[in-house]
């Protein structure tokens, strides 16, 4: 992946945001001020504890809760679980937050808070970010659709990055060709978004597409010349339509680029079993090439 599967910050000050907006609007009396400020002051202390002591912020983020902390009690647990290497835990406690947001219970840093069909969204989508590092794709794929079920209709960067998400959900899964066609909405919403055409180069080649599948490497290269990803991406379509000087030419890029990655690992693997350029067939460049997993 070539940006981060997890979207935590923006969302922590969107929910503090919102918090403060609401309790402004439900009550305007000098005592509810001090009240809100002191909540609000102990979401952002926990936040930070999340970032800086994992552990602790579990603990004290539970205790939280379970004396009626209410959803930024549960986000937070699920910021400082994930910090902590329990991704699997934090998607339990994102969705469990998305899911009292969406059924009213929005108790939202000391004040009431009018849900949002994009807060609702982010919430469900830290829930599958969370479950896919877990390595729980179809749990990953229910978390993302119900939030692309309240931003379905709303083209645009949330839209886009959900759809991105769950395709990553469905290559998991393997199914592809369900895959492909989230991307192909993802590419209208972020049309310079490296990982939808990267991604989408990769679903059209399991799905046998070597065509479309060079056009989209070839996009993703002009976005980002530099990644080593989607040069390992056009090299292996390269390969596989038995260009290989351009796909030895990407692989020497990829050492020169990152010789201590994954993908550089694959690209001298790669070079090492290629055929002399004078001598290779088409045929058998499809299997010598060899591609990570998207």
């Amino acid at each position: 992946m070539l940006t981060s599967a997890f979207r935590l910050t923006a969302l922590a000050a969107l929910l503090a945001c919102a918090a403060a907006h609401a309790a402004t609007s439900a009550d305007s009396s000098a005592d509810a001020a001090p009240v809100q400020e002191g909540a609000e002051r102990h979401y952002q202390e926990c936040v930070t504890r999340a970032e800086q002591n994992p552990e602790e912020a579990v603990t004290l983020a539970t205790r939280w809760r379970d004396t009626g902390g209410g959803i930024p009690a549960k986000h937070c647990l699920g910021l400082a679980l994930f910090n902590a290497g329990k991704a699997r835990n934090a998607a339990v406690a994102f969705a469990q937050a998305a899911a009292d947001l969406e059924s009213g219970k929005s108790q939202l840093l000391g004040g009431p808070i009018r849900a949002t069909p994009g807060t609702i969204a982010a919430l469900y989508g830290q829930a599958g970010n969370a479950a896919l590092v877990a390595d729980d794709p179809a749990s990953a794929y229910q978390h993302f659709s119900r939030a692309l079920g309240f931003v379905s209709g709303t083209p645009g960067p949330q839209r886009g990055n959900l759809l991105i998400d769950r395709a990553r959900a469905l290559a998991g899964l393997k199914d592809f060709k369900l895959a492909k066609a989230d991307l192909d909405k993802a590419v209208g919403d972020l049309p310079d978004s490296v990982d939808a055409w990267l991604l989408r180069a990769a679903a059209r080649r399991q799905l046998g597409d070597l065509t479309g599948a060079r056009s989209d490497a070839e996009k993703a290269a002009r976005l980002a010349p530099s990644e080593p990803d989607v040069l390992l991406e056009r090299a292996t379509l390269a390969a596989m339509a038995g260009d290989i000087a351009a796909a030895r030419a990407d692989w020497q890029t990829i050492l020169k680029l990152a010789p201590g990655s994954d993908a550089a690992a694959l690209a001298r693997t790669n070079l090492d079993q290629a055929p002399p350029e004078a001598d290779a067939p088409a045929a058998p460049a499809k299997q010598r090439a060899k591609q990570s997993a998207k």
